[in-house]
Order: structure tokens, then sequence, then C-alpha cells
């Protein structure tokens, strides 16, 4: 992955970055809750000093000629301990999981770029050379790359206050093979057809020229979604990214937490994914009636929460569940060709 900012260089030309005046803290990003993760690093128990090896194998040297991180003291005049990277320091954090379908994944952690310096980070699956997330920050803009069919492409840029603590979050979404990236609660890119459901580790790197660098990282944490979690059919919608859930809490299933998400039905769809999907209604429906007017629709399955599958019962334009106990579903089919999955509930 080290090469390929070389390669968009010769693709693309240089690339220039603006500054702005732009000053203060992060008043956006969400808390922390480092109890809501199954494994979350936050340096304290660390010596002050080179990172690896005394936190290995969860924290490892990109290659074994890589230069370490430090663990340091920051902000000044805190006890507060994070790392920091410089020049061409370059570590990994391990995560080496391989993500079933029934589930999602949530990767978060803060970073703190000092201001007129430069940074890299990716993100890898199951191909290190072709990662779906490989970002450049330089001069309060980040950059995002990536592999698309074969070709290493710009796909996306956001901007970022330097001397000031950034929160990123990655979700994972295997169920619909996609990754996204989050910065300050604002959604900046999804990479799609991830065939791949592991997630490898996570790279913080520095590669010189054409400025240093310098920036701190703290409190990187990871979690699963339990599938086991029950949520309740009360209605009480939130909005992510032009996708309206039920509740909360099948958000949170999904990866996402109110950083991500505002109260209340979306407003507009305007993902390709929505607009491709059929729109049912009523959806909560307590007589197990789901209707559509949309046409050229097929059914393929619909299963419950646990992954048991049932039968599809239509007939012009209504989706019969009746039969079914009340429940979450999901429908897959597709529409004028085109694949879709929708959320039907059903209540008492």
């Amino acid at each position: 992955m080290k090469y390929f900012f070389l390669i968009s260089a010769l693709l693309f030309g240089p690339i220039f970055t603006s500054y702005s005046q732009e000053t203060g803290n992060c008043t956006v990003c969400c808390p922390f809750d480092l109890n809501g993760y199954a494994d979350c690093v936050d340096f304290e128990e660390y010596t002050e000093g080179p990172l690896v090896p005394q936190a290995s194998p969860k924290f490892t040297l990109f290659l074994s000629f890589s230069e370490d991180a430090n663990v340091t003291k920051f902000p000044s005049g805190t006890d507060n301990k994070c790392l920091y990277f410089e020049d061409i320091s370059d570590i990994s954090y391990n995560i080496n999981r391989v993500i079933t379908e029934d589930i999602a994944a949530r990767l978060e952690w803060k970073m703190n770029l000092s201001s007129g310096e430069g940074s890299y980070w990716a993100l890898a699956t199951d191909d290190p050379l072709a990662p779906p997330l490989d970002i450049r920050m330089n001069g309060l803009q980040g950059e995002v790359f990536g592999v698309q069919n074969g070709v290493y492409l710009r796909l996306a840029e956001f901007d970022y206050t330097a001397d000031a603590w950034t929160t990123f979050v990655i979700i994972f979404n295997p169920k619909m093979d996609f990754i996204e990236l989050w910065v300050d609660g604002k959604f900046i890119y999804r990479a799609t057809n991830q065939i791949s459901n592991e997630v490898k580790y996570l790279n913080f790197y520095g590669d010189g020229p054409p400025t240093t660098n310098g920036f701190h990282i703290d409190d990187i944490c990871y979690r699963e979604t339990d599938a086991d979690i029950a949520c309740t059919l009360e209605y009480n919608p939130v909005c992510v990214n032009d996708k309206t859930y039920v509740n909360s809490c099948f958000a949170y299933i999904d990866g996402y937490t109110e950083c991500e998400y505002y109260g209340g039905e979306c407003s507009s769809s305007t993902s390709e994914t929505n607009q491709v999907t059929p729109l049912f209604y009523p959806n909560p429906s307590r007589t197990g009636h789901f209707y559509t007017q949309d046409q050229n629709i097929t059914y393929t399955t619909l299963i419950n929460t646990n992954g048991q599958t049932h039968p599809i019962v239509a007939l012009k334009g209504d989706l019969d569940l009746s039969h079914l106990p009340c429940c979450l579903y999901i429908l897959s089919g597709t529409k004028d060709s085109l694949p879709f999955k929708v959320k039907l509930v059903l209540v008492d």
C-alpha cells in the first residue's frame, strides 16, 4: 500500500491542498463508550517510549525494518497517554477477524494531526495491496483512495482541523457487502462490493515527502454486533445516511451510534440502494400485510433476525406475512433486475 501514492502522483499529477485558518477543538465528536467495545486500547497500560514490542501482538511493525511509534503523554501538562507517529513510523493495529454475514462491526479511534504535518493510514482486509480505504491527510484536507476494478483511484475527500482531535469510524456491513468511513459523525465514503469479510489490520504510517509527518492517535476501539440482541418493535425511527431504521436498536445492530444517526424518518433518499428498494406500507404492519405499488419485483428470500428462512406469500402487490410471528424480517429480491434488501416489521 505504501506505493499507491507514488502511483497516484504519476496518474493524476501533483496533489495540491488548500489551507484554512480554522482552529479550535472538535465540538462534534461523540464521546467514546469504552464499555461498549470488546477491544479498546487507550495506551494507559503502556510505558512511555517505543510501542513495539511491549504491545505485541496487538500492535506490530508493518515490516521488520519499519520505524516504531512512541507512547507519550499528550496534551502537554496532562497524564493522558497516547501514541505519537513521526516521519516514517509504520505501525499496524491488528484485528485479524473474519466476521459472519449476520453481524456488523465498528472500528473507532481519535487522531490529532499537528499543524503543517501530514499522515497516512489504511485499512487492510484480505489483500494488503488493495486496501478498501487508504487515506492521506495534509493541509487540513483528507483524501480517500482505494482500488476499484483493479484501478487505484482518488474516491472522496474531507476536511479536518489541525491540532485538534478528530474521530474516525469505520462500519463493516458484510450483509450488504460494504465498508463505510465516517469522520466526526459525517458520512464520507462507502466502499462497495467487499467480497471478503476479513478485518485484518489498521495501519498508520508516514512516507516522508511531500511533508513531514507528526500525529497522535488514541482510544482505538473495535466491536462486533451481538447477533443475539433482541430489539423491541417500538416504532421510534432514526435515520442513518438516508436509511430509516425502526429504532436506534436496529441501527446499533448495523454498527451505528447516535454519532451517525438522527431521530425521525429520513426526509429523502439519495443512495442508489434506496432508490432501488421498493416501498412497502404500512411498515411496521399490524395485520401482516405489506403493500407496494412498485412493479417488476421478484422476491427471493425472507428471513428473520435469527437467519431462519420463511416461505414468501405474495399476490398483486400484497406481501402476506400474517402467518408469521411478530418479528423483524429481511426480504431480498430484485426490482428491475437490480438486487435489494428491505426490513419488514410485523407488530402486535
